[in-house]
């Protein structure tokens, strides 16, 4: 090309023009992490079924006959603006999930537990050559089934909920609720329960049910316990989870006698001593004293129980015999944190007591006369020989 003005001065430009109208090429892998064994996919196919969680691997090459560079990009819906260019060639990845959409407490207990649609992921490939010739291809990516079901558990005591960092008390109806949890695609109805009481089975394996949902556990005693669940969905997803269960002692006072004895001179008129050995099985503190006959001791602090023990107090009271057969022992009681007070009895058979002590003594006089007797007999033998 060459331009000349009215003073006749030129100049000269030329330029070779190529026309490309050919589409680059381009090539790749798309692999699929599993456990770090890669799977590879068909790069050629339409669609892509991978398992919740998988990370997918896209490497790609690509070039052009005008040997100029072409650009690479890739776009998937995954989340807003997903988008990665590279220059012949490059490696993408990214994770897959059903994502929390799709199930979750943002739901109606009722909705959470419905059969879900898979999500589906859109993912396009665009190589662009110099000349801006494009060729493209799309793929959909199905995520299947590779959560396990979320178990969610509550705690009613005696009808009412309870937090699972407080608890509930011994002898309370205790139900575990699992009506919050829930798997990511299956019904609720096509899961099953295993579940556990300090290492015991108490639910064998067992479809889901108004009985799973609302478990009733026997009575239990106070102390620290756990609750061992696993849930399995229908593709043999399974999750194990643990929750500590704590059973407090029962509110009130439940004296309990674990042993007492009687000495001294048990006949009619003689001085004798009573001890107590009694525990409060109860979670309030009581007090509590020994009357017989119409006098009593002094009264003896009966703490409650804790966690996992009771404490033993002693009870011991000196008094005269009675002119009766039978001691009338009463347990006289009283508790301000349970605003509660009470008495029972406890029966002691004093006659067969002091025919005990009777044939003991009995039995002593015969040893000791048997005794002097095999001594004289000795003492005269000698003296004969």
């Amino acid at each position: 090309l060459t331009c000349t003005d009215s003073h006749n001065a030129n100049s000269s430009w030329s330029e070779n023009i190529v026309i490309d109208g050919i589409q680059p090429e381009w090539s790749g892998e798309i692999s699929l992490d599993g456990g770090n064994n890669f799977h590879n996919f068909d790069t050629y196919g339409d669609v892509l079924s991978v398992i919740s969680g998988s990370e997918i691997r896209i490497n790609i090459s690509a070039s052009d006959e005008s040997q100029l560079p072409t650009s690479i990009e890739l776009l998937t819906n995954i989340s807003e603006g997903w988008r990665q260019y590279e220059l012949n060639e490059g490696e993408f990845s990214f994770t897959v999930s059903q994502g929390s959409g799709i199930n979750g407490l943002h739901l109606s207990i009722i909705e959470r537990h419905l059969e879900k649609e898979p999500t589906e992921i859109g993912m396009w490939l665009a190589v662009t050559d110099d000349a801006g010739n494009t060729v493209t291809k799309e793929w959909k990516i199905e995520i299947i089934d590779g959560n396990s079901p979320t178990i969610l558990m509550d705690i009613i005591a005696n009808g009412s909920l309870i937090e699972l960092d407080k608890s509930a008390r011994e002898g309370d109806l205790i139900q575990l609720v699992f009506s919050n949890s829930y798997d990511d695609l299956d019904s609720i109805n096509d899961t099953s329960w295993e579940i556990y009481l300090d290492g015991e089975i108490i639910l064998p394996n067992t479809p889901w049910s108004e009985e799973v949902e609302k478990l009733s556990i026997s009575v239990i005693n106070s102390g620290f316990h756990e609750i061992t669940v696993i849930a399995t969905d229908s593709s043999e997803n399974s999750r194990t989870e643990t929750f500590p269960l704590t059973i407090f002692p029962k509110r009130g006072v439940d004296l309990e006698v674990v042993s007492q004895s009687l000495t001294g001179d048990l006949f009619k008129g003689g001085s004798a001593s009573y001890v107590l050995h009694m525990k409060n099985n109860g979670f309030d503190d009581a007090y509590a004293r020994v009357c017989i006959s119409n006098t009593c001791s002094k009264f003896v602090d009966f703490p409650g129980a804790e966690l996992d023990s009771s404490t033993i107090s002693i009870i011991e009271y000196d008094f005269i015999v009675p002119n009766n057969s039978e001691l009338n022992i009463s347990i006289v009681w009283n508790s301000i944190s349970a605003n509660n007070n009470g008495n029972f009895f406890i029966e002691y058979d004093l006659e067969s007591e002091t025919e005990n002590s009777s044939l003991f003594i009995i039995l002593l006089l015969i040893i000791i006369t048997v005794s002097i007797f095999i001594s004289r007999s000795r003492t005269s033998t000698g003296k004969s020989k």
